[in-house]
């Protein structure tokens, strides 16, 4: 079975006007051209009028081309040169040559960014591997091609590529795929008011009921499509759908009509001088009366189909050896070329080389004398440096010491201020009978006390800016016991705490926090007879956390008294909750054998 197989192949995207004159005009002019953009316009007109009728100088002219395009560096030319020279090698046959330069030219459309020409030139390689008789690696090209034109949206390249590819998957026989791609064109090709090509797709449709032997189907689209076609333009593809609907007859027996359309495609066969279409047709002439039992004829279109399969066979003898003929002129004619370029380009290294020597030489003396005068600077410049950067140091130096006094005596004076107001609310207290007042004030002295502990840190360390979390909660504890007269035994403590070295902005409300728990503690968790246990946790929970935690093993508490909303919160809970959330911290309260406070911290700054 015989389809109708075209490949859209590009000739090239070039918007310009084909000019009258003929190809030695249109070279005559690209030598006299004012400037190369003029000249690339003279030798594509050049390279399209000579492509087809005489491929070799088609060849020529396009190596020409790509020259031009280099030395003007004019990027999109570049890419249509390298292009330009593959067509030219696929017109000859050498598809593996004209790959190599199709890949050039998609490389350096890509370089430009030219979506568009890149899916153009995957086309033309898809092409090679078709003519070559590579389907899977045709299938795979077209296919790149079709989804970069669907991205770009260009139908007319859509309905084109979409063929191209049904054709290939028909040929490895995968009909669903082949049938989707045929419909795909058909829609493309009505849409652009195409009619022949659109007929052509319709065919397609018959070829792939045909294959499944659903020959009545199959007969009805290759009629469908055969008034689609334009005889006059491409009676080649008329001839063969009249081969189609023949061969398609005779699988359904109706012989008259098959013989009728037989003798309808010889005449235009023969008209056409298409010898290769001819043996075709004569093969099916010959199942056609084979079929209907006509054994005569059958063996007259088998002696014709002989005839003309060996004239072919000597055509294609004779075309080959011509093709051999010219592809030795064409290399002669490359090496040529190839060797006045490289003789030209070694009398240009010559005289660039003695150019350059001297221009080495003069540069030379010019940079002997700078280095020696350069030195000269640089030397005195890094011996004023020298002494300027050592009297910074020791300006800074000194700043950063005085600096560091400072910070110490202003935590010394902080911590003595604090003490004093420590004092002072001791001494208020002594004075005082009410115990609601006295406990207020024990309370706020125990405030007071946890932020002095931060500043008496401070200045008694080295760093003068943080605190170290475990000596710190410790120190506050011990206080707080001895605040509220805690005697020995009566409560055992347990630290767990990490070695972390805590910002003062995140040690004092960690501070003011941990008073009130552990305060808390003290206050209401002991006063059965049993042994009390208070807990305390200050390490990291993951990454961007910390984990501060006081536990102990009395009666439990109300969660209700971190409500700031309800009456029952007492000041030291609202000061916790309101520390919490400066430090974005998450409060956790449960009752476990005794209250367990947890805060999970996110805002805190440690150092390192």
């Amino acid at each position: 079975m015989k389809f109708v197989q075209i490949a859209f192949f590009c000739l090239f995207c070039l918007g310009w006007t084909a000019l009258p004159a003929q190809t030695d005009s249109l070279l005559a002019l690209a030598r006299t051209a004012p400037n190369d953009s003029v000249r690339l316009i003279h030798l594509g007109e050049a390279f399209k009028q000579t492509l087809f009728n005489d491929p070799e100088q088609g060849l020529v002219i396009a190596q020409d081309f790509l020259q031009v395009a280099q030395r003007s560096q004019a990027k999109a030319d570049i890419a249509m040169g390298y292009n330009f020279i593959g067509m030219g090698h696929y017109v000859l046959g050498r598809y593996d040559r004209a790959t190599t330069f199709y890949l050039q030219s998609m490389h350096q459309a890509e370089v430009n960014a030219d979506s568009q020409y890149a899916a153009i030139v995957l086309n033309n390689i898809a092409a090679c591997y078709e003519a070559g008789k590579q389907p899977d690696e045709a299938i795979r090209y077209f296919d790149e091609a079709l989804r970069r034109f669907q991205r770009l949206g260009d139908q007319s390249w859509v309905a084109k590529v979409s063929h191209n590819l049904a054709q290939q998957q028909l040929i490895k026989k995968d009909l669903e795929g082949a049938l989707r791609n045929y419909q795909l064109a058909h829609r493309a090709f009505l849409d652009l008011k195409d009619t022949h090509h659109a007929g052509l797709a319709r065919t397609g449709f018959g070829n792939y009921f045909f294959e499944k032997k659903q020959y009545v189907a199959a007969l009805g689209h290759y009629q469908a499509a055969l008034p689609m076609l334009d005889r006059q333009y491409d009676p080649a593809a008329y001839v063969v759908q009249l081969q189609n609907i023949t061969n398609t007859l005779t699988r359904l027996g109706r012989y008259p009509e098959a013989e009728r359309l037989l003798n309808e495609a010889m005449p235009i066969v023969r008209e056409c001088k298409a010898l290769e279409q001819e043996v075709s047709l004569s093969k099916v002439a010959v199942e056609l009366y084979r079929q209907k039992g006509d054994v005569k004829k059958a063996f007259e279109w088998q002696d014709r189909y002989i005839v003309l399969s060996d004239s072919l066979f000597d055509q294609e003898k004779a075309q080959a050896l011509q093709d051999a003929v010219k592809k030795y002129e064409l290399d002669q004619k490359e090496q040529q070329i190839t060797l006045l370029n490289t003789e030209n380009q070694v009398k240009d290294l010559r005289l660039q080389s003695a150019r350059r020597q001297q221009l080495a030489l003069l540069l030379g003396l010019v940079l002997a004398a700078l280095l020696g005068l350069g030195g000269w600077y640089l030397l005195r410049l890094k011996q004023r440096s020298h002494r300027q950067l050592t009297e910074k140091n020791n300006q800074i130096s000194a700043a950063l010491a005085e600096k560091d006094l400072l910070l110490r005596e202003i935590h010394h004076r902080v911590k003595n201020n604090l003490q004093v107001i420590s004092s002072l609310l001791k001494l208020q207290s002594q004075h005082l009978s009410d115990q609601e007042a006295l406990d207020a004030l024990t309370e706020g002295r125990n405030r007071v006390q946890s932020m002095a502990l931060i500043h008496q840190n401070l200045y008694q360390q080295e760093q003068l800016t943080t605190i170290e979390a475990a000596g710190y909660v410790q120190k506050l504890a011990d206080v707080l016991f001895r605040s509220y007269n805690i005697q020995p035994g009566k409560v055992h403590i347990q630290y767990e705490t990490d070695s972390i070295l805590l910002d003062v902005d995140t040690a004092v409300p960690i501070g003011l926090i941990l008073n009130e728990l552990i305060s808390n503690a003290l206050k209401y968790a002991f006063d059965a007879p049993k042994p009390g246990l208070l807990h305390i946790r200050l390490r990291r929970n993951g990454p961007n956390a910390l984990l501060l935690a006081v536990q102990d093993n009395g009666p439990g508490i109300d969660p209700a008294l971190f409500d700031l909303d309800k009456p029952s919160a007492s000041f030291g809970l609202r000061l916790v909750r309101l520390l919490a959330d400066k430090l974005e911290a998450h409060i956790s309260v449960r009752n476990d054998n005794g209250a367990c406070i947890e805060l999970d911290i996110r805002q805190y700054k440690t150092i390192h």
